[in-house]
């Protein structure tokens, strides 16, 4: 029984630390305006939990080539 709730334990504790790190602010976005180092961008939802100062990863949408089906 103890070996049970010791493992009950470790699982709730590794669900727990893994929704902290799910919570990251993410949006899509558009660029609107390019000045040589500085975008400005144009996000389809609120971007305020995104804070002067953070640090944000773009990716750009991967345009694949046309397939054809049947």
């Amino acid at each position: 029984m103890q070996k049970m709730s010791s493992a009950l334990i470790i699982i709730v504790c590794l669900v727990l630390t893994g929704v902290g790190s799910v919570s990251a602010a993410s949006n899509k976005c558009r660029v609107v305006e390019v000045e040589e180092t500085r975008l400005v961008l144009e996000c389809e939802r609120d971007a305020s939990r995104f804070d002067v100062d953070d640090q944000v990863k773009i990716k750009t949408v991967r345009k694949g080539a046309a397939v054809e089906g049947c």
